[in-house]
Protein backbone atom coordinates (compact mmCIF):
# COMPACT_ATOMS: atom_id res chain seq x y z
CA UNK A 1 0.00 0.00 0.00
CA UNK A 2 2.63 2.49 0.64
CA UNK A 3 4.38 1.91 -2.31
CA UNK A 4 1.38 3.14 -4.14
CA UNK A 5 1.06 5.99 -2.45
CA UNK A 6 4.81 6.75 -3.40
CA UNK A 7 4.33 6.28 -6.76
CA UNK A 8 1.10 8.38 -6.90
CA UNK A 9 2.98 11.02 -4.97
CA UNK A 10 6.02 10.92 -7.39
CA UNK A 11 3.69 11.23 -10.09
CA UNK A 12 2.25 13.97 -8.85
CA UNK A 13 5.01 15.50 -8.26
CA UNK A 14 6.59 14.70 -12.07
CA UNK A 15 3.27 16.37 -13.18
CA UNK A 16 4.09 19.75 -10.76
CA UNK A 17 7.37 19.77 -12.25
CA UNK A 18 6.41 19.62 -16.04
CA UNK A 19 3.61 22.37 -15.11
CA UNK A 20 6.36 24.96 -13.58
CA UNK A 21 8.17 24.48 -16.17
CA UNK A 22 5.61 25.33 -18.81
CA UNK A 23 4.80 28.27 -17.13
CA UNK A 24 8.33 29.40 -16.59
CA UNK A 25 8.69 28.82 -20.24
CA UNK A 26 5.84 30.73 -21.00
CA UNK A 27 6.89 33.46 -18.52
CA UNK A 28 10.06 33.73 -20.15
CA UNK A 29 8.86 34.33 -23.66
CA UNK A 30 6.46 37.19 -22.29
CA UNK A 31 9.47 39.09 -20.29
CA UNK A 32 11.43 38.76 -23.63
CA UNK A 33 8.82 40.51 -26.14
CA UNK A 34 8.50 43.06 -23.35
CA UNK A 35 12.08 43.58 -23.07
CA UNK A 36 12.58 44.06 -26.82
CA UNK A 37 9.69 45.99 -27.14
CA UNK A 38 10.80 48.47 -24.13
CA UNK A 39 14.92 48.21 -25.40
CA UNK A 40 13.55 48.98 -29.34
CA UNK A 41 11.16 51.88 -27.62
CA UNK A 42 14.13 53.76 -26.18
CA UNK A 43 16.40 53.00 -29.17
CA UNK A 44 13.69 54.81 -31.27
CA UNK A 45 13.62 57.87 -28.58
CA UNK A 46 17.45 57.75 -28.32
CA UNK A 47 17.83 57.97 -32.12
CA UNK A 48 15.30 60.46 -32.57
CA UNK A 49 17.34 62.87 -29.86
CA UNK A 50 20.31 62.02 -31.48
CA UNK A 51 18.99 63.06 -35.07
CA UNK A 52 17.54 66.12 -32.96
CA UNK A 53 21.21 67.02 -32.28
CA UNK A 54 22.68 65.80 -35.39
CA UNK A 55 20.18 68.32 -37.11
CA UNK A 56 20.95 70.91 -35.13
CA UNK A 57 24.55 70.56 -35.47
CA UNK A 58 24.87 70.94 -39.03
CA UNK A 59 22.56 73.95 -39.08
CA UNK A 60 25.01 75.76 -36.34
CA UNK A 61 28.44 74.96 -38.19
CA UNK A 62 27.78 74.48 -41.56
CA UNK A 63 25.35 77.97 -42.56
CA UNK A 64 25.90 79.05 -45.45
CA UNK A 65 26.48 75.72 -47.18
CA UNK A 66 24.06 73.39 -48.98
CA UNK A 67 21.81 70.99 -47.64
CA UNK A 68 23.86 67.58 -48.76
CA UNK A 69 26.67 68.90 -46.80
CA UNK A 70 24.29 69.52 -43.82
CA UNK A 71 22.23 66.15 -44.21
CA UNK A 72 25.65 64.30 -44.45
CA UNK A 73 26.87 66.46 -41.02
CA UNK A 74 24.23 65.11 -39.23
CA UNK A 75 23.79 61.53 -40.64
CA UNK A 76 28.13 61.32 -39.88
CA UNK A 77 27.29 62.62 -36.15
CA UNK A 78 24.00 60.45 -35.80
CA UNK A 79 25.68 57.48 -36.61
CA UNK A 80 29.38 57.94 -35.18
CA UNK A 81 27.26 58.22 -31.74
CA UNK A 82 25.21 55.50 -32.07
CA UNK A 83 27.85 53.52 -33.02
CA UNK A 84 29.51 55.06 -30.31
CA UNK A 85 27.00 53.28 -27.83
CA UNK A 86 27.04 49.84 -29.51
CA UNK A 87 23.95 50.33 -31.45
CA UNK A 88 24.04 49.36 -34.77
CA UNK A 89 20.86 50.97 -36.81
CA UNK A 90 21.14 51.42 -40.65
CA UNK A 91 21.76 54.52 -42.75
CA UNK A 92 18.57 54.43 -43.82
CA UNK A 93 16.78 54.58 -40.42
CA UNK A 94 19.31 57.37 -39.10
CA UNK A 95 18.32 59.38 -42.34
CA UNK A 96 14.81 59.08 -41.60
CA UNK A 97 14.79 60.53 -38.36
CA UNK A 98 16.77 63.65 -39.33
CA UNK A 99 14.38 64.36 -41.63
CA UNK A 100 11.76 64.08 -39.59
CA UNK A 101 13.17 66.43 -37.06
CA UNK A 102 13.85 68.57 -40.16
CA UNK A 103 10.34 68.63 -40.98
CA UNK A 104 9.25 69.00 -36.77
CA UNK A 105 11.51 71.98 -36.92
CA UNK A 106 10.05 73.42 -39.92
CA UNK A 107 6.97 73.01 -39.12
CA UNK A 108 7.11 74.87 -35.74
CA UNK A 109 9.39 77.91 -37.63
CA UNK A 110 6.25 78.27 -39.96
CA UNK A 111 3.46 77.50 -37.63
CA UNK A 112 5.32 81.35 -35.42
CA UNK A 113 6.78 78.98 -33.04
CA UNK A 114 10.17 80.58 -31.44
CA UNK A 115 13.36 79.77 -32.71
CA UNK A 116 16.62 80.85 -31.51
CA UNK A 117 17.73 82.11 -35.23
CA UNK A 118 16.11 82.32 -38.36
CA UNK A 119 17.63 78.92 -40.23
CA UNK A 120 18.11 78.01 -43.81
CA UNK A 121 16.39 75.16 -45.64
CA UNK A 122 18.27 71.65 -45.46
CA UNK A 123 15.77 69.82 -48.10
CA UNK A 124 16.94 69.61 -51.75
CA UNK A 125 13.23 70.19 -53.11
CA UNK A 126 13.31 73.21 -55.34
CA UNK A 127 10.43 75.27 -53.76
CA UNK A 128 12.49 76.25 -50.80
CA UNK A 129 11.08 78.51 -48.19
CA UNK A 130 13.05 80.79 -46.11
CA UNK A 131 13.38 79.94 -41.98
CA UNK A 132 13.69 76.84 -42.67
CA UNK A 133 16.19 74.00 -41.88
CA UNK A 134 17.81 72.12 -44.06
Amino acid sequence: MQSYIDQIVQALVGLLVVLALGVIASLRGRVSAWLAARTSAQERELLHRLAEEGMALAEAKLRGVGAAEKLDAALQYALGRLRGLGLKIDVLTVRAAIEKAVLDYNAVIKSGGVAETAVTDLHTEPDREAGTVF
